[in-house]
């Protein structure tokens, strides 16, 4: 049981959004909006009267900004924030930057309709729950309301509806000689901890193929900030893309991301489908498929994250001698999906997130 509710503080310059985004996290039951605050400054200073264990942050407010809000949340009293960004491009990099400032996460806001907004109810949620448990600048996440959020959680008929990988495609049988290949999954604090690992990959490295839990429409302006991180081409996946080597192929942010043989060559196959394990893309899919495609030449890595993606199959790349890695918890943001990998002894090598490319890179088992 959860002891107490997660107190969220909601700031936006938009009275409706403001509102709708309260209703829809207290809908939730395990949430409670604490206040709300129509600019930077009004957010700072509701901060110090409510200490709030999780901020909604708007980018572009009257007054003071979120990206100048953020930063002096971090370094007056760091706090988990959830960015609200439009998905215009320029919106898009500036959440990312957000990141790198120390937000645990982006969500894109399709306009100030209600209709449209109340659509991504369940993902707000969960990105305030996820950061709930987030580890910011040396806040330590709370325990209490771990093992309730990572939970599966009802839809609005009541019914737990949380599709598992062995429902969408079947388990694999047998394994190709293919080469190698060097598959990530992460979730919450991942795009920072991504940079951090495709800036120690060095050529000549297999192909890479990233699945990263991200808003709806930021996912090419996150391929390009990989992209200014690493001596690799990172690229935005898309159907029948040829995989080389030196390339990293990230995973749309509404399809799942496979690999198949076209005649001689390895292609990218984005496929549509329901979420699986709560997520569309999901790692449980691109960890099977690479199993499938390239057998014990693939290596599984598994970083910060809220939940169990990609456990149940980075164990079954394990099974079919792949090298597998976790992200220890001291280097994680949320220590979700690593501790999942790590409870299913999916992961042959426990590292913090520096040193797992570098293990990589030695071809050490």
């Amino acid at each position: 049981m959860i002891k107490e509710k997660i107190k969220a503080l909601v700031v936006d310059d938009s009275l409706s959004v403001r509102l709708l985004i309260k209703g829809m996290l207290e809908n939730s039951g395990r949430i409670k909006v604490v206040a709300t605050a129509n600019d930077g400054r009004d957010a700072l200073e509701k901060i110090k009267d409510h200490k709030p264990d999780v901020i909604t942050l708007d980018v572009e407010m009257p007054e003071m900004n979120g990206i100048d809000c953020l930063k002096r949340i971090m370094a007056l009293r760091p706090t988990p924030v959830v960015m609200i960004s439009t998905l215009t491009g320029k919106g898009s990099h500036t959440a990312l930057k957000a990141l790198a400032f120390g937000a645990v996460d982006v969500f894109g806001k399709p306009s100030q309709k209600s209709s449209e907004i109340e659509q991504y109810q369940d993902d707000i949620i969960q990105m305030v729950e996820a950061a709930s448990q987030a580890t910011v600048q040396g806040s330590a996440p709370r325990p209490e309301v771990a093992k309730a959020i990572n939970a599966p959680k009802p839809n609005a008929l009541g019914f737990t509806k949380n599709i598992l990988i062995d429902d969408f495609m079947p388990p694999v049988q047998r394994t190709k000689d293919a080469g190698e290949c060097i598959a990530i999954g992460a979730s919450t604090g991942g795009t920072e901890a991504l940079k951090v690992f495709v800036a120690e990959l060095k050529a000549p490295c297999p192909p890479v193929f990233i699945v990263q839990h991200i808003a709806v429409g930021f996912t090419e302006a996150f391929a390009d900030s990989l992209n200014q991180a690493t001596e690799l081409t990172v690229l935005h996946a898309t159907n029948g893309m040829k995989i080389e080597d030196n390339h990293i192929y990230i995973a749309p942010s509404t399809h799942h991301l496979t690999v198949r043989k076209v005649g001689p060559m390895m292609r990218c196959n984005v496929i549509d489908g329901p979420r699986i394990n709560r997520h569309k893309p999901s790692v449980d899919v691109l960890f099977r498929s690479v199993t499938e495609a390239y057998g014990s030449g693939a290596k599984g890595v598994v970083l910060t994250g809220m939940g169990d993606d990609g456990a149940r199959a980075l164990k079954e790349m394990r099974d079919f001698g792949a090298i597998t890695y976790a992200q220890d918890q001291a280097s994680s943001v949320v220590y979700g999906m690593p501790r999942a990998a790590k409870e299913r002894d999916a992961a042959q090598h426990i590292l913090a997130l520096k040193d797992i490319p570098k293990h990589i890179q030695k071809k050490e088992k």
